[in-house]
């Protein structure tokens, strides 16, 4: 599998992970997605992907989740030389401003999860842009 086509989405509510994974497959059934539902399991997947040569090409960060969240998991993310290069884009229901110069100084995208499927899809399509 080309590494241009996984997208590692962390997100610790599996109703978001499925409708965020439902619509990169409506927009792009090529991309392979790997959900994980905290930052430790997060780190642990892309670790795994890096151990075997594959880089995604988009992670989808939410900002509150347990063990990990997405602040702690984009600043270990940001440590390692080969994962800090991979975009990075907050899907997160709180507009959490204390975050937005933390995010702005990692190049991160901050994005609000739409209500609407139809919103989300359209989200997806921006968000696949980063992955060309």
């Amino acid at each position: 599998m080309s590494e241009h086509k996984i997208i590692v989405c962390l997100d610790d509510d599996p109703d978001d992970r499925d409708l965020l994974t439902s619509a990169i497959k409506d927009v792009d059934s090529s991309f392979k997605v790997i959900n994980g539902d905290n930052g430790i399991k997060g780190m642990y997947i892309l670790e795994q992907l890096k151990q075997i040569g594959q880089k995604p090409c988009l992670i989808i960060l939410d900002l509150n989740m347990p063990l990990m969240d997405g602040v702690q998991t984009l600043t270990e993310i940001k440590k390692d030389p080969v994962l800090g290069e991979i975009p990075v884009v907050v899907f997160t229901t709180s507009a959490m401003e204390k975050n937005n110069s933390f995010f702005a100084e990692h190049g991160v995208t901050v994005v609000i999860k739409p209500t609407k499927y139809g919103s989300i899809v359209e989200q997806v399509r921006e968000l696949l842009s980063y992955c060309s």
